[in-house]
């Protein structure tokens, strides 16, 4: 005799049908819905929540506005899909309803693209070691049809696919409540804007300098590529003019690979083996002879700024992504500065954003828009975060043109992002209108490098004072991406001195770390080297020396 089981009683509220579990038709639709926005826009409030908190890294902080406007994209979005996934199901057959699968699995595609940065470096050593095991040819044949297999996949086990990705989704609903909790949270506990740039010194009342310094950091610029293995298509008619009159460096090497390090030990002379930020809002700075020691303020270490401020020289910065005017400002006459265009800080640049306007909605349009894009790629043309690069190039440029010609400044300090991606220029047009060239568009910004360095002279030149201003162009490292243009790499960065008068070529051929760059600076201003021979012997003097405190005696 069979044992009869009690049948299962399904808990439902009164307005469900009989049978049916809460979770279940609609509901269930909507919970997967709001579920997979939420997950898409991990990236959003990855950046929108974490930069919420105090930091000297940004202009600003997100502010409530900014929080309301993700969290309306996201219920937005979530309601756009709720609408198409029930709209199929009522008026599209078995065969509409598979094609529709497809583009909801495109969908969920989302969420692993904004988990790509996590896994780029490990992407980056698998291409390579495939490449290096196989050959381009076959490597990419391999993940193409990988690629074509796993769409078939798809296509013949999309229902199972579908059931189990709603369930997945159903049990990762809950992070809707921490994120919009969190969001909430920081709405509620905003007080302001935390941290701003100080007040700038005052003008020291000297007289103009017989002679200045304008010192120009390109970041990312590229020795090889620029001076050894330009493309034909390139023309740097500028850079090529400044060569022929300066004393160029054959063997320079960058303090670091990354602007983090490189900068702070440009400007003070010291190795830095670290930065980041502490509750206090100051950029902190572990010197590379002292790495097991605390952390320092980065206004504490002496500065080429703080030391020709002591010798009674006015100082203006132009800069990008360090917070110069936090740290520099008690030493600098005229400080500006512009923080690293990310997805977050540029959703009012997006394409959506010119439509619906600067304000709230237009911020909320960019968030969204920016799930389909990358920081250099975007289906709608140029990406949110290239058209926020180009705007800064152009607030950077007229910046700059202001300071090179004030000759009330004796050093002129400017750290520019080009020909750092992502990139906005388009060589062959002349405009900032360039798209979707994460790699090859390099070669476009050395081209803008070059325009730049014209109108910079042009501005001088104009202004009367050109004729009695030292040059110093250089980078902060080399073109970490260089191989991916043509497979070659090279430590060098470009170095060039021009001094005025009647300035002849010249060249250091003995290899040296820039980081001798800041008292050079010193020694130019003090007139103790004043002519490109001079400085040659200067550096050839000092090219062993691994680090160059600022203001130590020659």
């Amino acid at each position: 005799m069979a044992l009869r089981t009690a049948p299962k009683i399904a808990v439902t509220p009164s307005n469900a049908p009989a049978g049916q579990p809460f979770l279940a038709g609609w509901r269930r639709d909507a919970v997967v819905c709001l579920s997979l926005v939420n997950l898409c826009f991990i990236p959003v409030w990855g950046q929108v929540l974490s930069l919420s908190k105090p930091g000297e890294w940004l202009k600003t902080i997100p502010a409530p506005a900014d929080i309301a406007a993700a969290m309306t994209a996201v219920l937005l979005l979530a309601a756009l899909l709720y609408g198409a996934v029930r709209l199929a199901r009522r008026q599209l057959g078995d065969r509409g309803l598979r094609v529709a699968r497809f583009a909801w699995f495109a969908l969920a595609a989302i969420p692993l693209n904004g988990q790509r940065e996590n896994v780029k470096p490990l992407l980056a050593h698998l291409k390579s070691v495939l490449r290096g095991w196989m050959g381009p040819r076959t490597a990419l044949f391999l993940v193409a049809l990988a690629c074509a297999a796993m769409l078939w996949l798809v296509w013949k086990y999309q229902g199972r696919i579908a059931a189990a990705a709603s369930a997945i989704l159903v049990v990762l609903s809950p992070f809707c409540l921490m994120t919009f909790g969190q969001a909430v949270w920081a709405m509620v506990t905003y007080s302001g804007q935390p941290y701003r740039d100080g007040p700038l010194a005052p003008r020291l009342a000297t007289a103009p300098p017989p002679v200045r310094v304008v010192w120009i950091v390109f970041d990312e610029w590229d020795y090889r590529l620029t001076f050894v293995d330009r493309p034909a298509s390139l023309a740097m008619p500028e850079i090529d003019r400044l060569r022929g009159e300066s004393l160029f460096a054959t063997a320079a090497r960058s303090p670091a690979m990354t602007t983090q390090q490189s900068l702070p030990s440009l400007i003070s002379g010291r190795r830095v083996a670290s930065t980041g930020n502490d509750y206090g809002f100051r950029l902190l700075v572990t010197p590379m002879d002292h790495p097991e020691a605390k952390a320092v303020p980065w206004e504490e270490i002496p500065s080429i700024f703080s030391v020709v401020r002591r010798a009674g020289f006015n100082a203006g910065l132009v800069g990008w992504y360090l917070p110069y005017c936090r740290t520099m400002n008690g030493v600098l006459s005229e400080c500006a500065w512009c923080v690293y265009p990310t997805q977050s800080t540029s959703a009012g640049d997006s394409f959506l954003a010119g439509l619906l306007g600067s304000g709230f909605w237009g911020e909320a349009g960019g968030y969204a828009v920016g799930l389909l894009e990358t920081g250099v790629l975007s289906p709608f043309g140029r990406s949110s975060t290239v058209r926020q690069k180009a705007r800064q190039y152009l607030d950077l440029l007229a910046e700059s043109k202001k300071n090179v010609t004030d000759s009330t400044l004796g050093l002129v300090f400017l750290h520019i992002p080009v020909p750092h991606a992502p990139h906005p220029y388009d060589r062959f047009t002349g405009r900032l209108d360039a798209a979707n060239r994460p790699v090859s568009g390099y070669i476009d910004s050395l081209a803008l490098l070059d325009r730049m360095m014209g109108e910079l002279r042009a501005a001088m030149e104009s202004r009367g004072t050109w004729d009695h201003t030292v040059l110093l162009m250089s980078a902060d490292h080399p073109d970490r991406a260089s191989a991916q243009l043509d497979g070659k790499s090279d430590w060098r960065v470009p170095f060039l001195l021009r001094f005025p008068g009647r300035p002849a070529a010249g060249a250091v051929t003995p290899e040296f770390s820039t980081i001798l760059s800041a008292n050079l600076v010193y020694a130019i201003l003090r007139g103790s080297v004043s002519t490109a021979a001079q400085a040659s012997e200067w550096i050839e003097r000092r090219q062993a020396d691994r680090e160059s405190p600022v203001g130590a005696a020659d």
